[in-house]
């Protein structure tokens, strides 16, 4: 059947618009629904190497302010529609395997003849993903990392069967979480590297707009009705994507400068920079489809996915601010939230605010490295007794 919007990704944000949701977490969990349309029957080949349009998407923002569930909500609601395969929310290490197990589609002959190969499609929607990933689970953290690149031949061990293999493994994940919970996900250990790199943090600090419960519109069925559609249409898609001369000049211009141009110093951030070319081919897989269903990818598509990654890593490389191996680490980020917000804070309301974490000794330590840094300033009051501390570091990401 023919597509009804000329955009799925653009009519769904223009559906949730009257939402409290930050803009960008709107964008993303249509990305990741898109995502989970797909599953593993497109693909791209550049060489030998193939790409799936399969994305690990984390929502993070403060509990009960940035409405993440409400975000997430709107994109569930989709999923539950169409026919693909979710995990629970909480689950083990082996019922997730098991999940991915009873996920596998036999091998299709579609209408226009072409064949989809069996495969192993799984989506994880979880809102709450300490729950979802749960606590020491390192073997969970390294199959999520394992299965992000999509192996043709998966191998596990049970105490049951021994070796085993899984064929065609495809998995797609939107989670949220907290920034003091993101450390109990992602172990210190993990971040720099690994599964941490494969993920896309959307980090917000405030909801996108105000609105009250009784200035809430009703739901418009039409504009549902035919984002479902369409969205049951991307379900239908299958094959291998191709990209345009036009593609491939502006991708290969990004990419040869792309290595002086980092987003960030940060070393922390030194495995996910690695991975943004795959990020982007992703991405550029994804709006290929938002658009229409002749599964090309060129510069438009390319711009797109750019221009979202860019937005997205303005504020994204605050995740893990208070997630370091020095003691004061969470704390100090929690000062510098602080005192960006106020704008300026004398230094007693910062010991009263964090006397539970700071006392005087370790408050002194993180201010005078805050002042060092060049990311706040030491002034007085008039009186010349009050300290105060000002704000006053631009990012440069910004």
């Amino acid at each position: 059947m023919p597509r009804r919007l000329a955009d799925w990704k653009s009519t769904y944000i223009k559906y949730v618009e009257e939402t409290e949701p930050p803009d960008l977490y709107k964008e993303w969990v249509a990305i990741s629904v898109m995502a989970a349309a797909l599953e593993r029957k497109c693909y791209i080949k550049f060489g030998n190497l193939v790409f799936y349009p399969n994305m690990y998407v984390i929502l993070v923002g403060p509990s009960g302010i940035c409405r993440k569930n409400v975000a997430m909500t709107s994109g569930r609601k989709l999923l539950d529609n169409i026919d693909v395969k979710k995990a629970p929310e909480s689950t083990t290490r082996v019922g997730l395997i098991g999940e991915l197990e009873d996920s596998v589609a036999s091998q299709q002959l579609m209408a226009d003849g072409t064949t989809v190969p069996s495969h192993c499609s799984l989506t994880v929607y979880s809102p709450e993903l300490t729950v979802f990933l749960g606590y020491g689970q390192a073997e969970l953290l390294t199959d999520l990392t394992n299965w992000y690149d999509c192996d043709p031949n998966w191998r596990y061990k049970t105490q049951g069967r021994g070796l085993q293999i899984m064929t065609n493994v495809w998995v797609n994940i939107l989670g949220a979480t907290t920034p003091d919970l993101i450390s109990s996900a992602m172990p210190r250990d993990t971040i720099g590297g690994g599964l941490a790199s494969r993920i896309i943090f959307i980090y917000e600090t405030h909801k996108g707009k105000t609105i009250s419960l009784t200035k809430m519109p009703n739901e418009d069925v039409d504009l549902y009705d035919n984002i479902l559609h369409d969205l049951q249409e991307i379900n239908l898609m299958h094959g291998s994507y191709t990209y345009t001369d036009s593609f491939a000049k502006v991708f290969d211009e990004w990419y040869a400068r792309s290595d002086s141009n980092r987003p960030t110093d940060d070393p922390r951030y030194f495995g996910y920079i690695s991975r943004r070319a795959t990020h982007i081919v992703k991405l550029c897989m994804i709006h290929s489809a938002s658009q229409d269903d002749k599964m090309i990818i060129d510069d438009n598509t390319f711009n797109r996915s750019l221009d979202l990654l860019l937005r997205t890593e303005v504020r994204m490389f605050n995740t893990f601010r208070g997630t370091g191996y020095a003691d004061e680490s969470e704390t100090t980020a929690m000062v510098m939230d602080t005192i960006k917000d106020r704008g300026a804070i004398t230094y007693k309301e910062l010991l009263y605010l964090f006397h539970h974490d700071a006392m005087k000794p370790r408050m002194d330590i993180i201010l005078a490295t805050l002042v060092e840094m060049g990311w706040c300033m030491r002034a007085f009051m008039n009186n010349g007794e009050t300290i105060i501390y000002k704000y006053i570091y631009e990012d440069r990401t910004s």
